[in-house]
């Protein structure tokens, strides 16, 4: 079995893979990582014992690496932990300007998505950051968007403001608020899926193949239901990109 782990900015995504099959998915935030070991050995419980071989993970938190290295080891004595990106390369060309630059995980995000669908589509990550990447024809990463997520968007208006709460993220039916938590919800979520709509709208007049969009990450079901763009939700997409990174790695 490979547990493939998926660091973000606040959460741990993981995914426990028997060959192809994702048998146990969880999600640990960063805030619980200081009894991280312990949380990782209650999400694995009932796992046969010594059936996880194989630990991958792809960062874009450097600063927590250690932690989450330092936790695998004490949960899972013995087993290996490689680095996406580092250890083992993603099997994904990137067209870039500066392809250092782009994210581990937003190459895995597109590996997956076309390996799934086998054409160009856009991939929508409703993660701490709003990311949405192109997907070419023949696979390759060839550039996207970057913008604030809905969390970080609240985060934002309330720490920059002397009255704004901060609010519950949720699904509002209606655009008008009739009280502030009201506005700043609708703000916030029809906001975000205007600019997702738009977005889109754009990027498919410069690259008219991309039509499906994938959409992924810890927010996305908040608007899988609201959003016309979107045409499937995705939840295992980088660690099923994480899983192809790490099996073709070892046929190379």
């Amino acid at each position: 079995m490979l547990l493939a782990l998926d660091l973000g900015n606040s959460s741990l995504s993981a995914g426990v893979f028997d060959g192809r099959e994702l048998v146990r998915r969880f999600r640990i935030l960063v805030a619980d990582f200081d009894v991280l070991a312990a949380r990782l050995q209650e999400h694995l419980a009932g796992l046969p014992q010594g059936e996880i071989d194989r630990v991958a993970l792809a960062s874009v938190n450097p600063p927590r690496v250690d932690t989450v290295r330092e936790s695998v080891a004490a949960a899972l004595h013995g087993v290996e932990l490689v680095m996406v990106g580092r250890d083992v390369r993603v099997p994904v060309e990137a067209r870039v300007d500066r392809p250092g630059e782009v994210g581990t995980d937003r190459l895995l995000n597109v590996l997956a998505a076309f390996r799934r669908l086998g054409d160009a589509c856009l991939v929508a990550d409703f993660g701490t950051a709003l990311t949405i990447d192109v997907v070419s024809v023949d696979g390759a990463y060839v550039g996207g968007v970057i913008a604030p997520g809905i969390t970080m968007s609240a985060s934002a208006l309330h720490a920059g403001t002397a009255l704004l709460p901060r609010v519950v993220l949720r699904p509002v039916d209606n655009v008008i608020g009739t009280d502030t938590v009201g506005c700043i919800q609708s703000g916030l979520f029809w906001g975000t899926i205007g600019m997702l709509e738009g977005l889109v709208r754009r990027l498919r007049e410069e690259y008219p193949a991309a039509r499906k969009v994938l959409g992924t990450g810890g927010d996305a079901a908040l608007f899988a239901d609201h959003c016309d763009v979107i045409d499937e939700v995705v939840p295992e997409l980088t660690l099923e990109g994480i899983r192809l990174t790490v099996e073709e790695g070892a046929e190379r």
